[in-house]
């Protein structure tokens, strides 16, 4: 039998310790590097793909701005590694398509890329509100 414990290595770390007889059962840990902000921007760019999402030249831009400062301000790590990326992007196209009702309500009027383009605004709010849960007391 194999038993596979995953968490955030303080919390695995304490979860061990909870009982003497743990640790000595649970003796091979392995840890996973932290992503690069080049690595965050590339599973972005995969999970807007493969949604059928582009962003606009500005927003390319804006995105690896914003998985720079995820990995600088240690964000990367306290929003779950991938699931950052992936998060981002849901939050982003979420926006997007709010911004899209917001702006043409219920008309069948729209492009295809309205429908599919996340815009920095998109972004950069998608960031914040990430961001904000993280920092919130």
């Amino acid at each position: 039998m194999v038993v596979v414990l995953v968490g955030y290595p303080h919390e695995i770390t304490e979860l061990l310790a909870s009982n003497p007889g743990l640790v000595s059962r649970f003796t091979t840990r392995v840890d996973f590097p932290s992503y690069s902000a080049e690595e965050l921007a590339q599973i972005d760019h995969g999970v807007l793909e493969e949604h059928g999402d582009v962003m606009d030249e500005d927003a390319v831009t804006v995105l690896e701005a914003c998985c720079k400062r995820a990995v600088e301000e240690g964000l990367v790590d306290r929003l779950g590694k991938g699931r950052l990326a992936r998060e981002l992007c849901r939050k982003a196209a979420a926006l997007r398509d709010l911004r899209r009702y917001e702006t043409h309500g219920d008309s069948g009027t729209l492009t295809r890329s309205e429908i599919t383009t996340v815009r920095v605004a998109d972004l950069s709010q998608a960031f914040r509100e990430l961001s904000d849960c993280v920092t919130a007391p």
